[in-house]
């Protein structure tokens, strides 16, 4: 089987050298994102593997399909990046990636604990020499309520451990299949919760599950981590909710329309994403680049998870993490 990689990063290099070799597969690896304008390079491949900014949509698909394609690995969890309808009327067989949930667990625990104790704006001020505490008050985990959206792999790490540090944790899941975990409606999640975490995947469903009739329904001052999918929030009301105080504080390691931001260093081009300026202007905002995942574990495992699904769709039709 030969395959292509797409928007391969340095840091991804050493793991397909690894599993290339492990797998006995035929890779060549492109930096080149997946899309329209670059789709012609799958040509004369068997399969390609991709990340989750590519756009792997039904145009991509039907060239794919013509290059007599027959199975696509994302490199990436999430897979909202991917048209499946158009892929399962194509016979293409799709899957995902699985990587250590640890790397988002712990990342979300550190956000949370920079919020609570106001890290942010001790770091704005002390880079203008403004040692003083005013307004630096924080507060302790174990007293708070934390209320985790999606409990799949990730959320119920981040569950335990919030658990672990004290505090009262009440889950929202479809799926209620952990009987360790406090399981209660979404509208309790938005009510009760000092800290709101996301770990949803992203659907047509949720699409804005946090909205201006979801945070009427929150506590003031409550503290939102994003660390899911941007669109699961509304981007554009939430500088309304910061500034009448409804959102005490707010992480977002993804946001609503990053591809083309994320992941790129935008600060020698004209930056005109007047939102997510204002956003980081605020000093109770955490912007970081949809980095939670980003360790060296879950690097590897992502590479090994997508080329052993390949290899595995190739040899039997099948694979552990199959979409369609």
């Amino acid at each position: 089987m030969k395959i292509l990689a797409f928007a391969v990063r340095d840091d991804e290099k050493l793991a397909f050298e690894k599993f290339k070799n492990e797998l006995n597969l035929n890779i060549d690896l492109e930096k080149q994102s997946l899309n329209y304008d670059t789709v012609h390079l799958a040509e004369g491949y068997d399969a390609v593997t991709f990340l989750g900014n590519c756009d792997v949509d039904s145009r991509v698909l039907k060239v794919l399909a013509l290059f007599k394609i027959k199975f696509i690995a994302s490199r990436s969890t999430g897979y909202n990046n991917i048209d499946l309808n158009s892929a399962k009327k194509l016979n293409i067989k799709v899957s995902n990636s699985t990587y250590s949930p640890y790397s988002v667990a712990e990342f979300t625990v550190m956000m949370a604990f920079n919020l609570l104790r106001k890290i942010p704006e001790t770091f704005s001020n002390v880079s203008e020499y403004n040692f003083s505490l005013k307004s630096l008050i924080g507060k302790e985990i174990r007293n708070s309520t934390i209320g985790i959206v999606g409990a799949g792999k990730i959320g119920k790490i981040v569950a335990q451990h919030f658990k672990a540090l004290g505090a009262t944790v009440h889950v929202y899941d479809l799926y209620q299949t952990d009987e360790t975990l406090h399981y209660v409606s979404l509208n309790e999640i938005f009510e009760k919760s000092d800290i709101i975490s996301l770990h949803s995947p992203l659907t047509l469903e949720n699409r804005h599950l946090i909205n201006e009739s979801t945070l009427k329904k929150m506590k003031d001052g409550v503290i939102i981590i994003n660390t899911a999918r941007g669109e699961l929030i509304d981007t554009s009301v939430l500088l309304k909710f910061l500034n009448n105080g409804k959102i005490g504080a707010l992480a977002l390691d993804t946001i609503e329309g990053e591809v083309g931001i994320l992941h790129r260093d935008c600060s020698h081009s004209n930056f005109n994403h007047d939102i997510l300026k204002e956003l980081i202007s605020h000093k109770n905002v955490s912007i970081t680049s949809h980095q939670a995942f980003y360790t060296e574990e879950a690097v590897s495992d992502m590479v090994e998870s997508a080329l052993t699904n390949l290899d595995s769709f190739y040899k039997t039709g099948d694979a552990n993490n199959n979409l369609i």
